[in-house]
């Protein structure tokens, strides 16, 4: 075997680092998931921003190495959004991937083992003072919008709370859920944004809600990410552009555009 690429959680991409460490000449690629963050500083069109972290949290039931769990927000802005991303929450269709009648946008979550997980990290942000928006359920009967019973699976609703400050030591705010859950923060200042995005053991992906281009690339700088999103949903990468992680989230071996260097061993021939 030439070489190992995997896509995992941290701790599993620590122990395949341990069963390499003695094989220095096999590729290791490691994408490791992220805790992500957006922020929301500028939103002239509140609808289309909820849009955007409706899509970024609860796409493929949150189940997705660049989905949103932490969102902060100018503190002007921050009831209003979370009043638009909760109706529109309220009316996500769940079923299985495969039923059209509805067309459904949240399918189950892989395994009860992740279900149980998902659920027990909203007692776990309500036992850290949290305040609970949208409680998440395990869904059994039917789902919404959509009279036919639910197929098999591990259904829940979306999770969402909201803090009162940012708290690098939580467990609630801090660790990777893997499952539909976001939370909002209010911060006062775009620099209060970045440095709670930064916050985190992760650095895969985040969002920027900002005035301008301009100000987007002067925040982006300070991002401790590997994609820096502006004023869009963090979940829809090119592989055009190098796909990849820092911190926790990756060992320098990005994909898309840039996988042949994880793929591919280089060599020179002078003439």
């Amino acid at each position: 075997m030439a070489g190992i690429l995997a896509t995992c959680s941290y701790d599993v991409g620590v122990r395949i680092r341990r069963e390499t460490v003695d094989k220095p000449d096999k590729i290791l690629a490691l994408e490791m998931g992220g805790k992500n963050g957006a922020l929301v500083w500028h939103a002239p069109d509140l609808d289309r921003v909820a849009e955007a972290l409706i899509r970024s949290s609860f796409l493929t039931t949150g189940q997705r190495c660049t989905a949103l769990s932490r969102v902060y927000v100018k503190r002007a802005l921050l009831d209003p959004l979370i009043q638009a991303v909760h109706v529109r929450a309220k009316e996500l269709v769940i079923s299985h991937p495969f039923d059209d009648s509805p067309k459904p946008f949240m399918g189950p979550i892989i395994s009860s083992a992740s279900r149980d997980n998902f659920l027990r990290y909203s007692t776990i942000a309500e036992g850290e003072g949290a305040d609970a928006i949208m409680r998440p359920k395990e869904l059994e009967g039917v789902p919404r919008m959509n009279r036919k019973p639910l197929p098999k699976g591990y259904y829940v609703t979306p999770s969402m709370h909201r803090v009162a400050g940012w708290n690098p030591k939580s467990n609630y705010q801090n660790h990777e859920i893997f499952g539909p859950d976001v939370f909002f923060c209010p911060v006062d200042s775009e620099e209060e944004g970045v440095a709670a995005i930064n916050s985190s053991a992760y650095g895969l992906v985040a969002s920027l809600f900002v005035e301008s281009a301009t100000r987007f690339s002067e925040l982006a700088d300070s991002v401790d990410c590997g994609l820096v999103y502006f004023n869009r949903a963090t979940t829809g990468a090119s592989a055009r552009l190098p796909f990849g992680g820092w911190k926790r989230s990756g060992n320098h071996r990005p994909a898309g555009i840039f996988a042949i260097y994880a793929t591919a061993h280089v060599q020179s021939r002078i003439l």
